[in-house]
């Protein structure tokens, strides 16, 4: 069951998350003026900025959204580790092969088609 809340403490809690609101964006703009100064005192420009950082910048800051987490492996060709005489092959990774269960129920052991 649902807990109820005060008109006056919702107020108050209204006012406590807006005078902290302020405060973050106070921090914020105040940040902000400092990076502004320095990029002005050192003569950057926006594209010196992208090709120092080889086109970045651009990619990271100006697209919102969610960052795909991407596998370390993906692209990435996994060397052959079972190999038969048909020229079948199989890097060991994902499902088994239908050509490597049809020999293995036929009584032939994995390891004789290691390459």
């Amino acid at each position: 069951m649902p807990r109820i809340v005060s008109e006056k403490a919702l107020k108050s809690q209204m006012k406590k998350i807006q005078a902290r609101l302020k405060k973050i964006a106070g921090v914020a703009r105040k940040t902000m003026q400092a990076v502004n100064k320095l990029i002005q005192a050192h003569d950057i420009s926006l594209a010196g900025l992208k090709s120092a950082t080889g086109g970045k910048v651009a990619k990271k800051f100006t697209k919102p959204g969610k960052r795909k987490r991407v596998s370390r492996l993906k692209g990435k060709r996994a060397p052959i580790k079972y190999r038969d005489k048909q020229g079948n092959k199989w890097s060991g990774r994902g499902m088994t092969p239908k050509w490597l269960v049809a020999a293995e129920k036929a009584g032939t052991r994995r390891e004789t088609f290691a390459v």
